[in-house]
């Protein structure tokens, strides 16, 4: 055992990616690992050297909303064929293109111990979502990350 105090090294938590079992298609799965890489970033503090715009911004809904526009964002940059593919992630990159992300996050996968933020446009997105058929809509989360 080396009792050295220089020799200690401070242990920060690894995360693991887990994907839900149901995903078959190897686009889709990287969607969803950059949801999850993306939490995991955050957590371990080095979002904010990528994205300097976000110091201070790091809630849970925070987290929630950078994943989000994260997945939907790695979605775009796909090729057109892979768009129809995946009816949740299309309209997740629909929402983030009419710039309703924040929103998005607040009315569907919003946790009920959250504080509502300042600024949310919620009457732009209710009449969004009614023009999209979304009363009923439910998010789909096919990724998480484990501290291990």
């Amino acid at each position: 055992m080396n009792n050295w105090p220089f020799s200690r090294q401070s242990k920060k938590p690894k995360y693991s990616i887990n994907l839900h079992g149901s995903i078959r298609n190897a686009t889709i799965a990287a969607a969803w690992t950059t949801y999850a890489g993306t939490k995991a970033l955050l957590r371990m503090g080095e979002y904010v050297k990528l994205h300097p715009e976000s110091q201070g911004h790091d809630s849970a809904f925070d987290e929630e909303c950078y994943a989000r526009d994260a997945l939907a964002e790695f979605w775009v940059a796909q090729k057109q064929e892979d768009h129809r593919t995946d009816a949740y992630l299309h309209l997740l990159a629909d929402v983030r293109d009419a710039g309703f992300i924040r929103e998005y996050v607040w009315r569907f996968a919003r946790e009920p111990a959250w504080p509502e933020p300042d600024g949310l446009k919620t009457e732009a997105f209710d009449a969004w979502c009614a023009g999209k058929g979304l009363s009923e809509h439910r998010p789909l989360t096919l990724a998480f990350i484990s501290a291990g």
